[in-house]
């Protein structure tokens, strides 16, 4: 049995040849090196991170040390107790990073196939009806659908990339240029531009889907395809959400970054428009130029409000974790 002294916070005191570290009961003799309990690897860590080989030193991890009687026995129960719960937390972490990568490699493989298929097999009608809905000139890339799910499916394979040779480390104190251009991404366009498309699209389609979706394109667009484009682009993102913690830009350079984009695909379809004679969207043929300027402000407001919307999800959803970069930052 080893005697230990009541001792105040932040300082080791010998008790006869013994001292007591810190909480966790880790033990050394006030001379040499050596740990009493040497059959106990966990102990050794403890060691190396709490203890130094001089007696008397300051206790730099601030734990309380208290009094007692106790056993070898016991001490070594409570390591084993905690040598299961150091395993439990590591299988936890390696089966959540192996889903997280899961959903990347689905998102990414869905998205890409989809922007192929589109690209290759999607070929809109070219009777003179339709072809005053969809004319050629600017291709799939006049569509901001499009342009989103080319988005989604960068963000995600650099998602992959960096599963394997960044970090998703909560807080890393140098992250790697792709784990800083992820979350740079995540948070300027992925999320809002996705969120985006799927409001603006479905909320357009339940009024009259013929101002988004005409029912000419069904036989020629998969429904499947459709769901890619506009439903699971949301469904994903907002899954990343809450599975990876991104470190958000400073707002102003985060909403300028996203204004831009915003603003570059509102003068990219005045040009489509110039050249082609009609608008991207069948909703824009109906409105007049008054109406029009409304719609575009309203668009561009709400794209940036959603910009807001997920550095306020992303505050709330990993709140201790911002708490803490925020301390490392100052």
């Amino acid at each position: 049995m080893i005697p230990f002294h009541r001792v105040r916070r932040h300082t080791w005191q010998p008790c006869h040849r013994y001292m007591c570290i810190s909480a966790h009961l880790v033990l050394r003799p006030c001379s040499g090196s050596g740990t009493l309990f040497h059959r106990s690897p966990l102990f050794l860590g403890w060691l190396r991170l709490a203890s130094s080989s001089t007696c008397g030193a300051t206790d730099q991890t601030g734990l309380l040390c208290f009094g007692g009687w106790w056993s070898e026995k016991s001490i070594e129960s409570s390591c084993s107790r905690k040598m299961a719960s150091v395993r439990g937390n590591s299988l936890y972490r390696g089966v959540y990073g192996a889903l997280r990568t899961l959903l990347h490699l689905t998102a990414a493989v869905q998205f890409g196939y989809g922007i192929y298929y589109d690209y290759n097999y999607v070929e809109f009608p070219t009777s003179e009806p339709e072809m005053r809905i969809h004319h050629p000139w600017g291709g799939k890339f006049k569509y901001l659908t499009f342009l989103d799910a080319i988005i989604q499916a960068l963000y995600y394979i650099v998602s992959l990339v960096n599963d394997f040779v960044g970090t998703n480390e909560l807080t890393p104190k140098k992250p790697p240029a792709v784990r800083r251009f992820k979350d740079w991404l995540m948070a300027t366009l992925a999320f809002p531009v996705a969120i985006n498309v799927g409001v603006t699209f479905w909320t357009l389609y339940a009024i009259d889907r013929e101002l988004v979706f005409p029912k000419v394109l069904d036989p020629v667009f998969p429904s499947w395809l459709n769901h890619v484009l506009h439903t699971n682009i949301v469904v994903f993102i907002v899954l990343e959400l809450f599975i990876s913690y991104r470190s958000y830009p400073k707002r102003s350079q985060g909403l300028a970054g996203l204004a831009i984009f915003m603003g570059a695909y509102l003068v990219w379809i005045h040009v489509v428009k110039h050249y082609s004679g009609v608008w991207v969207y069948p909703v824009l043929e109906v409105l007049q130029l008054p109406q029009r300027i409304l719609f575009f402000a309203a668009v561009v407001g709400f794209t940036l409000s959603l910009y807001l919307l997920g550095e306020f999800l992303n505050n709330t959803v990993w709140a201790k974790e911002v708490k803490l970069a925020r301390r490392k930052a100052n």
